[in-house]
Formats: C-alpha cells, sequence, structure tokens
C-alpha cells in the first residue's frame, strides 16, 4: 500500500494515473486506506452550500445567461406633466423604460391600469398609452372619481405605482407586455499551477493502489502547490472584477471571471454593522431583502472574527433574559453546559444559517489585517430560482440554484476531475511517456472557471463599518 519507489527500482507501469487528491478523497478508499493523504481545499465556501448550488457547462470562454426580470417591478418616476383637460399626460422617467419605444414596443404600463401616487391615496386611470418616443412614454390618466386630485400628487421627479387594471364589461383584450429578462455576459477566468521535480528527488515519490485496483501517484511537495491553485481558484470567484481590455506584458488579452462579492457590489445589497452584528443588524437586513421579494432562507458565510461576535452576542442576550444561562459549574453540571456554537438565527419568517469560511480568516490571505473580509457577511439565498433562459436545452431544469459554477465541456481525457480541472505531466520522468529530454517531472494544473449568479439584488453583503 505504502510502498515507496525509489530511483532505479522498478519501471512504473504506464497504468499508474497521476494522483487527484480531489477526485480521491470523496471516494471512499479514502476512509479505508489512504488517511495519511492530506484534504485538499476544491472551492471550500462553495462546498459549504452543498446541495443550494450547482455545475454549469460552457462551450465558450464567453457566456451569457438569461436572468427573471422584476415582474413586480411597477414603479415609475414622473419626468413631466402636462394637462390635457380634465386629464394629464405624464411622461415616465427614462431609467424606467426596459424597452425602447415605437410600434409593437411595451413598457410596463398598459391601456386600462390603475395608478396611486406619492401620498398613497390618490389614484389614477390609465385610460391610453404613447410610446412613439423612445424612453420617454406618455400615459394619459384621468381621475377615478371626483375626489381625486391627481394635480397635486403627479409632481416631476415623485414616484408613481402601476398596481392593478381596470376593464369594461364585454372589453377587448388589453395590451401584451414583453417579458423583461437581463441577458448577463460573464466570462471565464484561466488559472495555472505546476509542480516540477528533479529526478533525485523521485525517491520521494508514492504510489499506491486502492482496493478497487486503481494505480495512483503521490509526490511530496504537490500537496503545497494544490492547496495554492485551489485557492488562487477560489479567491478569483470571490473577490475579483471582470476585467476591461486588461493584457499581460506581451498584449495578450486576458480576461477574469466577475466574482460573487464584485456582483453584489453593483447589483446586490451592501449595508454595514457597527461594532458588532445584533439583532437590530439582522432586521435591517431582513427589510433591505425584503425589499426585492427575496427568499426568506439564507446561508450566512463569514470568517472566524464574525463568529466571535455573534457568539458574545449570544452570551449578552442570555445575561439580560430570565436568567437561563449560568457561568457556574455547581448549578447544574453537564446538564447545564454552554454551547456557543451559532449556527442559525430565526425571526419570523426569516432563516439564517451561518457558516464558517476559512477562506475569510486565514491571517496570511483574505484574514490580513487590514482587510474587511474577516469583518464580513455574505447572505446567499437558499431556495431555488426560475431558468427563464429561451435558449436553454430541453433538458436542463425549470428552477435553478442561484449560485452555480461554470466551467468548459471537456473532451474525454482520464486526468479531467469533475469538469472543474485538468492535470497533466510534462519532462522525460513524465507518466506514461516522456515528453522531453529533461530529467524531470512536472505536474501542470490548469482550470477554466467562472461563477454565474440569478438574482443578484437578492443577495446581501454586510461588512464592519
Amino acid at each position: 500500500m505504502n510502498d515507496k519507489a525509489f530511483i532505479g527500482s522498478a519501471a512504473i507501469s504506464p497504468s499508474y494515473a497521476l494522483f487527484n487528491p480531489l477526485d480521491l478523497y470523496a471516494d471512499e478508499e479514502y476512509s479505508k486506506a489512504i488517511k495519511t493523504v492530506p484534504y485538499m481545499s476544491s472551492l471550500s465556501w462553495l462546498k459549504m452550500v452543498k446541495g443550494r448550488s450547482s455545475k454549469r457547462k460552457v462551450t465558450r470562454s464567453e457566456y451569457s445567461y438569461y436572468e427573471e426580470g422584476q415582474f413586480m417591478n411597477a414603479k415609475a418616476t414622473i419626468a413631466a406633466v402636462t394637462p390635457n383637460g380634465l386629464k394629464w399626460d405624464i411622461t415616465l422617467a427614462a431609467g424606467d423604460h426596459l424597452n425602447l419605444g415605437g410600434p409593437g414596443k411595451t413598457s410596463f404600463p398598459v391601456e386600462g391600469q390603475t395608478v396611486v401616487f406619492q401620498d398613497g391615496r390618490t389614484t389614477g386611470y390609465v385610460e391610453t398609452k404613447n410610446e412613439t418616443v423612445d424612453s420617454a412614454h406618455v400615459v394619459t390618466v384621468k381621475k377615478l372619481n371626483a375626489s381625486q386630485d391627481i394635480g397635486a400628487q403627479a409632481l416631476v421627479g415623485s414616484t408613481m405605482v402601476f398596481y392593478s387594471n381596470a376593464q369594461p364589461a364585454r372589453g377587448i383584450g388589453t395590451q401584451t407586455r414583453t417579458p423583461q429578462f437581463e441577458k448577463i455576459t460573464n466570462k471565464m477566468q484561466i488559472v495555472r499551477e505546476k509542480f516540477d521535480t528533479e529526478d533525485v528527488e523521485l525517491q520521494n515519490r508514492l504510489r499506491f493502489t486502492t482496493s478497487s485496483g486503481q494505480n495512483y501517484l503521490w509526490y511530496k511537495g504537490i500537496e503545497d502547490t494544490m492547496q495554492r491553485f485551489e485557492f488562487q481558484k477560489e479567491t478569483a470567484l470571490l473577490i475579483t472584477p471582470q476585467s476591461d481590455l486588461l493584457t499581460d506584458k506581451n498584449g495578450k488579452p486576458v480576461q477574469t471571471a466577475f466574482g460573487m462579492l464584485p456582483q453584489i457590489d453593483q447589483h446586490g445589497i451592501n449595508l454595514e454593522y457597527f461594532d458588532s452584528p445584533e439583532g437590530a443588524t439582522f432586521d435591517e437586513v431582513m427589510l433591505a431583502l425584503d425589499n426585492n421579494y427575496a427568499e426568506k432562507s439564507y446561508i450566512v458565510g463569514h470568517g472566524m472574527n464574525v463568529m466571535l461576535k455573534l457568539k458574545d452576542w449570544l452570551i449578552k442576550f442570555g445575561q439580560n433574559g430570565t436568567g437561563n444561562i449560568s457561568f457556574s459549574p455547581f448549578d447544574g453540571g453537564e446538564s447545564q453546559a454552554i454551547k456557543l456554537n451559532f449556527k442559525s438565527y430565526s425571526v419570523g419568517a426569516w432563516e439564517f444559517y451561518f457558516q464558517q469560511w476559512s477562506i475569510f480568516s486565514h491571517k496570511d490571505s483574505l484574514g490580513a489585517p487590514g482587510l474587511p473580509y474577516r469583518h464580513m457577511m455574505v447572505f446567499i439565498p437558499a431556495g431555488n430560482t426560475k431558468n427563464p433562459d429561451p435558449n436553454k436545452s430541453s433538458d436542463s431544469p425549470d428552477y435553478e440554484p442561484y449560485l452555480q459554477l461554470v466551467s468548459p465541456v471537456w473532451g474525454r481525457h482520464p486526468n479531467i476531475d469533475k469538469g472543474e480541472y485538468l492535470m497533466w505531466e510534462t519532462g522525460a520522468l513524465a507518466q506514461p511517456n516522456p515528453t522531453n529530454e529533461t530529467m524531470e517531472q512536472v505536474v501542470h494544473m490548469y482550470s477554466v472557471i467562472s461563477l454565474e449568479m440569478r438574482n443578484r439584488h437578492k443577495f446581501a453583503k454586510l461588512e464592519l463599518a
């Protein structure tokens, strides 16, 4: 099982495969035979949301997907008001148009729509709509009854909401609305690492066979290389913004994936807390999420510093209660032991499940002093969302997790693991055949990855102020 192969001892059979630590660790053979092989992190923060994320394969390095529109987004800002007898011609602000104007194009309001103005009581009826001018559609609004004073409430810059519609008996069908989808484009990022060993170092090569008959090779030193490789993949999908016209020293284009935190910065919810997150802090998060028709169940990823502050909140909460918590070992003994293992927080219909992400805590990486990550909480919706992609294949699910790891459609190859990365060897000592005359064995790691986030307005980030 742990036979060390020294130089010149015996030829290694080509049937030996390059050891893939991620694949092996997930295999039952790990617990049976080779527990000495250390665990390799593979997108650890994303695996923490197991069952709440999935994988997608794409064929191009720049790919697009469609996100379901905000069909409940029925508010508009008034850009102009012109009296028209007992009616008012109200121009909608350009920012409220999801389509261009012109014949056959639609914006949210339709004829017969009812609208409420800024006081929450004054209401009107949309008699007609004019879409002739792009991004400046005009609705002609009547009073619902004599007590309504639209002129006093329909002020430029104020908000109105199209909340329902009223139709005549035996009326004709209303104007159609074009479903609103946002097309989101992301790019695949290439991450590479390699491990190089000289011929005299091959004495540290380990070969072993699992009970299923699979032969593996393992090299001293490849462990650190693989961990660095995986760390670079993880951080790329977490914090890297999408590049724009980026090139390397030779002028070749370099593209990066659009990481989760930058996507939240631009499209999600960003809040701050002071000193320590407490009950009122989560109230603010719930209000912000509820304003975006969010899920009621969330996964909360965070670093160790946040966990310690949540523990302090729990202690203070117990101290201010009815005396149910005691720090005396003589009061109740083991039966009254305190478990400060803060895993979830539930209030009303809301549930938050806390997961510690070590990647936010390591002092030599993202947890370094001065960086914000060890004081950060990331709120990820835990349900599924509709897949409205008009180009999706017939076997694609109608509902998908909010997070998906995106990787290429690789060809058939024995050294591909789960579509996430590719490994191969070069050098005169490479397995199974040499590629050049240099007496070395180089293990290469290559990954092309990206992250798909749907309904990004339902994600939130909470940081220390």
